[in-house]
């Protein structure tokens, strides 16, 4: 519970039972927030977003195609930005900086 009362709200949604939520980072706008997580299939590391009063489920922002590393964050102009292997899920030297449109 927090110091100031209420409730904790669970940001991260549904997942499977052995999903992990590895790191986020909060939105310029302080409104939302990206995070990594094996939600959907174990060990397959992807970018997710949700709005920090949990007011919504959160939505995928990577697919499992894409090797998301733990380098992301939010541009000034709030989109994402990462480094990562599209088409790839294996861990070899070559990852791209790759961008997000805003979610």
């Amino acid at each position: 519970m927090p110091s100031t009362g209420g409730a904790l709200v669970k940001l991260s949604g549904p997942r499977v039972a052995t999903a992990n939520v590895l790191d986020f980072a909060v939105g310029p706008d302080g409104l939302r927030v990206v995070y990594r997580a094996d939600q959907l299939v174990d060990e397959t590391f992807e970018l997710f977003t949700a709005l920090v009063d949990g007011s919504a489920a959160p939505l995928p922002l990577t697919s499992p195609a894409v090797d998301v590393t733990e380098d992301y964050r939010f541009g000034a102009s709030g989109r994402v930005l990462f480094t990562g292997k599209p088409g790839q899920r294996t861990m070899k030297p070559g990852r791209s900086l790759l961008s997000l449109p805003r979610p």
